[in-house]
């Protein structure tokens, strides 16, 4: 399988094939388990986990889906925030990690950060501190693997990539065991 976002049970077996004829091999299962989940990944929304994504803005910041990443753009010297979220709550359960990797080309302010995480609700451009189950802030220039610790988490959650007049790109979300 090209790829694989849960278990998987095969079968495996060898066909021999000569001048008597073709002949199956012992049959075997292998159950393949991986223990991570792919949310997006250079491009590839993950409908099929996510539901996809969509944005809330305020006007100064674009948030866009481009064929390798989420681009996160401040326009003008006003500091406007926005939101990525995932179209559907994803069940965390399973997993002890929320991996993001990109790039912050201009910081935000310390008010007005670069935020990844689980939250509550999809629809805020800027989440409240109530709101967050759990998140990560990045305040630095250069290209970033934020890995926030979501293993007291349980249940579903909107996966939340939220910027404070940042300009950000994102290429990969996932979960990790």
């Amino acid at each position: 399988k090209a790829c694989m976002n849960a278990a998987d049970v095969y079968t495996v077996y060898c066909e021999v094939t000569n001048a008597a004829g073709t002949v199956q091999t012992r049959t075997a299962t292998l159950t393949v388990s991986i223990n991570a989940l792919l949310l997006y990944n250079a491009g590839n929304q993950q409908p099929s986990v996510t539901g996809g994504w969509k944005t809330a803005v305020e006007s100064g910041l674009t948030v866009t889906f481009n064929s390798g990443n989420i681009e996160f753009k401040r326009v003008g010297t006003s500091y406007r925030n926005g939101t990525a979220y995932t179209k559907n709550k994803v069940d965390v359960s399973k997993f002890n990690k929320l991996i993001v990797t990109g790039n912050i080309s201009t910081p935000g302010s310390e008010s007005n950060p670069f935020s990844v995480g689980l939250t509550t609700n999809n629809t805020a451009v800027r989440e409240s501190q109530a709101a967050w189950h759990s998140r990560k802030v990045l305040k630095s220039a250069g290209n970033f693997t934020a890995t926030l610790d979501i293993s007291g988490a349980s249940g579903s959650y909107y996966v939340a990539l939220s910027s404070g007049a940042c300009n950000t790109t994102v290429t990969k979300v996932q979960l990790t065991g």
